[in-house]
């Protein structure tokens, strides 16, 4: 399918029904082109080909190892509904459902996970199959396999890999998918056989892109080449406790202070006292002056830099990264409900990928019983058995990121074939990998491990020149043969996360949620709960470590030294927060702060998200409750939908008041006044407002950050970072930024929502200057930037939309394209084009509910979007409603491809049918798998 035409021609998307058919004829002239052309493979294809990898959804089909037969029920949006008679007959047909839809989405999973890419991608994947043999997630999820799960987990992925392998049995790769018969083009690369380790090492890879505040560690140490403790300091405020409420605020902190009495936990630290202040200051000033750190060395600088052009490469599985991944999810209680019953919605925002990272479907045993025990619907992964977030008979449950930190990079000191630790040298751990490439020679590396985990920096032959040759402070340990860069992860130890899944799955109340979360180990997750009794819930689970009160996880930690090591404790799982039915009759989680730091003994993180939207989705619920109504199915889709944005609400009186003398200017200032800070897609104010912010921020203090944070192609004459003295024009040389648009600092989140908010109303603070420049003058007080940000943003706008403000529209500037993450970035252009899909015009922006975040650093196009949204209604089941961001299928031609999109685009909802009833009523293909 061609780029989306309404929104290029400015329509909003869904308002497209008429050109259907044209999209469709020119579908058609694409594929005869492609079958002419054969691509430049050599190739040719034909409509069966494209056809071929089809699932079928009628009649039936005969599986070897069913037990009884399964009924496998599709609505008109191709989500499947299954209905078997025991657990793993459930499971299995599962498998084969899942990879009917979308097995090659799977297989680049698996291929990611194990770091195997170059096995179906050749050459261009092998660093990051370095990076990730090296991570070694495949190892960890087969020792969980071997020695952490329960049996009947174990069955389960049993079950649930032999329905894959039953779909994959005696089909060639055009035949399950379109990407296979591409890539038979070019190589020789056929798909093996479904493992259940490939579905564990899954859950590795959405624990990496939701591991916590590493890229916080990073980029304070980076900032110290340009910036001074205070500097960084103001660019990592407290968290607004005052304003922003956490998500416990009735919660279980006596309990949970007794509770760390009684253990005699002596590994954490306090929440009150400098060791465990969330102030940047603090943290800031213990990299500047503790010299046993060497975060102010040019070493840690060098390795760190080095280390995120890794990161930065590594494919991502649902996040950006680890960057600006949030989410919303709250639930009302009954006493605030039209029905009387508790509402629950969630919207993960994560990155945009096609087809989307979530899976709908239902998986229903036909009778319950001891031997077949679940009955439950929602959002799944393909290639994982069960459903993550969603809705069984009972209960339901959503999640947001909690964010807590369970990541530490340790700067190791290295000596021959060991690394120091106390004074003494020990050897290394190591273990060799064999890297397959397609169409080339395998590549063997070493990967070495310290006590403190894997040595990232290996991965880069820059950060060991780096670590050879950098200079260090005096005190820390002589250079020998270098420095290197460890990660410590929780999630690099085997855990029981899938078993946590499938026990959620079938729990039935409070009391066996809560006993299965405790199981969820990695990632540690939000969870938000609520029943068809009328109650609701929060539970914080994970695997959180207690740390050495030497260091609070904020910066790099010296690995030399065993008293920064972690203490091989974990927060007791009794001590985690916690909330039940609290007096205000609802819940809300954003990514803020989970704890009050002065009411919980144990340190959670130091980097929480700055929550403004949580705040901003209680203020909406608040306004309904005093205002004496009651919040329907509707109420929590339109507060799902709110682009309200608080920054605009702090600056637009400021910016209004700037005296403008260009008219040009002045006529776009003018489109502020009276807006309602509502950033709706056709609205010229927001586009003029948001490019403003992004002057702002740049001008203010992006300019001001070292290289490594800056995006690429972005060049400044700066000072050399080891300038002392009075600057000296000739001494400046001209330094280009180093990160990805979508990377960049800074990137306009609610974090420099509360940095700007500090400094508002200091007029002459130091960020507000700024050089002189060939044509602007010098900057010395907060109007004067805003005046410059006002004239630079209205001749941004003039350049990307026209100088006739008339035709300006927030959504032309913030689009969302939908991209195969395959094929569909690194191939062909013509396969590119048959492959992806979009743009759809957006509402919504950073840090707002209606959260389609972008980067102010690099641009206006969406990178994060709600990954699906979902409002469970628990007095009727049948009346909740769901969306995913594309469709149920991985297959470029089905119509199910992108099918939801653009009511998802609108902000609208299906209808998720539960009972056998309702999904009887909604269902229009049967297919029966027989044993």
């Amino acid at each position: 399918m061609p780029p989306n035409t309404t929104a290029s021609s400015g329509q909003k998307p869904g308002k497209s029904g008429r050109k259907k058919g044209r999209r469709a004829r020119l579908l058609v002239i694409v594929l005869v082109v492609a079958l002419v052309g054969g691509f430049g493979y050599g190739g040719y294809w034909s409509v069966s080909t494209v056809r071929a990898s089809f699932p079928q959804t009628k009649g039936s089909i005969t599986l070897d190892g069913l037990s009884g037969p399964v009924d496998v029920k599709r609505d008109a949006y191709g989500i499947p509904q299954i209905y078997a008679s025991s657990n793993a007959d459930l499971f299995m047909a599962q498998g084969y459902v899942q990879a009917q839809d979308r097995f090659y989405e799977m297989d680049v999973r698996r291929h990611m996970t194990s770091g195997r890419l170059s096995e179906m991608f050749g050459n261009g994947q092998v660093k990051n199959d370095e990076f990730l043999r090296t991570l070694g997630w495949n190892r960890v999820a087969q020792k969980e396999y071997d020695t952490t799960l329960s049996a009947s987990t174990k069955k389960y992925l049993q079950a649930y890999a032999k329905g894959v392998n039953a779909y994959l049995k005696g089909k060639d790769g055009k035949s399950i998918s379109l990407e296979y018969a591409a890539l038979g083009l070019t190589n020789d690369y056929r798909p093996e056989a479904w493992t259940p380790v490939d579905s564990i090492s899954w859950l590795k890879a959405m624990a990496w892109d939701l591991r916590g505040n590493m890229q916080e560690e990073i980029d304070r140490s980076l900032m110290t080449s340009r910036l001074g403790p205070k500097q960084i300091a103001d660019l990592y405020p407290e968290y607004p406790y005052g304003r922003n409420k956490p998500i416990i605020q009735e919660g279980q902190y006596s309990a949970l202070t007794k509770t760390f009495e009684q253990n005699g936990a002596t590994g954490s630290q306090p929440a009150t006292g400098t060791s465990t202040s969330t102030s940047a200051s603090s943290s800031s000033t213990s990299a500047s002056s503790s010299s046993s750190s060497s975060s102010s060395s040019s070493a840690l600088q060098g390795q760190l830099a080095g280390l995120y052009k890794v990161l930065d490469n590594v494919p991502t599985a649902v996040g950006v990264n680890g960057n600006g991944i949030g989410s919303n999810s709250w639930v009302v209680a009954g006493s605030h409900t039209i029905t009387g019953k508790p509402l629950l919605a969630n919207d993960p925002h994560l990155s945009a990928t096609l087809p989307s990272v979530w899976y709908q479907m239902g998986l229903h045993c036909t009778t319950l019983s001891s031997t077949c025990q679940y009955d439950v619907t929602g959002y799944t992964f393909a290639g994982l058995p069960g459903v993550i977030i969603g809705h069984n008979q009972h209960i339901a449950w959503g999640m947001t990121n909690s964010g807590v930190d369970v990541t530490d990079l340790y700067l190791e000191k290295l000596s021959g074939e060991g690394y120091l630790y106390d004074g003494k040298v020990l050897p290394f751990t190591t273990r060799t990998e064999t890297i397959k490439i397609a169409g080339g020679a395998s590549k063997q590396i070493v990967v070495r491990e310290t006590n403190n985990g894997p040595l990232l920096s290996d991965r880069d032959d820059e950060l060991v020149k780096v670590g050879k040759k950098a200079a260090v402070d005096t005190v820390a340990p002589d250079r020998g043969d270098g420095y290197a860069i460890a990660l410590r992860w929780t999630a690099l130890d085997p855990g029981t996360s899938m078993d946590a899944v499938l026990q959620i799955d079938k729990a039935s109340n409070w009391s066996e949620f809560r006993k299965a979360s405790r199981s969820f180990d990695v990632p540690s997750q939000n969870l938000v709960y609520a029943d068809t009794q009328g109650n609701i819930g929060y539970q914080l689970p994970g695997r959180i470590p207690q740390r050495s009160k030497k260091q609070d996880g904020s910066l790099p930690a010296p690995g030399w030294d065993s008293s920064y090591a972690w203490s091989g404790r974990y927060i007791p799982q009794d001590a985690l927060p916690y909330e039940y039915n609290p007096q205000r009759g609802y819940i809300v989680t954003a990514n803020q702060a989970v704890t009050d730091k002065s009411k919980y003994p144990y340190t959670l993180t130091t980097d929480w998200g700055y929550g403004t939207r949580s705040q901003r989705i209680a203020d909406l619920i608040e306004s309904k409750i005093k205002g004496g109504g009651k919040v329907s199915t509707d109420d929590m889709r339109q507060m799902q939908l709110d682009n309200s944005s608080e920054i605009a609400k702090l600056l637009v009186p400021k910016l209004l008041k700037i005296d403008v003398s260009d008219k040009n200017v002045r006529q776009a200032q003018k489109l502020l006044e009276g807006w309602d800070y509502t950033q709706d897609a056709d609205s010229a104010a927001a586009a003029y407002f948001n490019a403003v912010w992004r002057n702002i921020l740049k001008l203010a203090f992006g300019n001001k950050l070292p290289k490594e944070l800056r995006v690429k192609g972005q060049c400044l004459w700066v000072e050399p970072a080891d300038t002392t003295g009075p600057a000296d024009a000739n001494q400046k040389v001209r330094e280009c930024g180093q990160r990805d648009t979508d990377q960049a600092q800074p990137d306009g989140g609610d974090r420099w929502f509360e940095v700007v908010r500090n400094i508002i109303d200091d007029q002459k603070n130091d960020w507000w200057q700024t050089p002189a420049t060939r044509t602007d003058k010098a900057t010395t007080t907060r109007d004067e930037l805003f005046a410059r940000a006002l004239k630079d943003a209205r001749w941004e706008l003039t350049a990307k939309l026209g100088k006739d403000i008339d035709t300006w529209s927030w959504g032309r500037l913030h689009r969302l394209f939908l991209k195969n993450q395959t094929l569909g970035t690194g191939g062909p252009g013509i396969l590119q084009y048959m492959l992806n899909r979009g743009p759809w015009k957006l509402d919504g922006g950073e840090a707002t509910v209606n959260a389609t975040g972008w980067n102010a650093a690099g641009g206006y196009g969406a990178v994060w979007v709600p990954s699906m949204r979902m409002v469970v209604n628990l007095d009727d089941l049948d009346k909740s409603k769901w969306i995913n961001l594309s469709g149920a299928s991985g297959h470029a031609y089905s119509a199910h491809y992108t099918d939801q999109t653009d009511k998802w685009a609108n902000g609208e909802l299906l209808s998720w049918h539960f009972s056998k009833g309702a999904v009887d009523g909604s269902t229009t293909d049967t297919l029966v798998l027989k044993p």
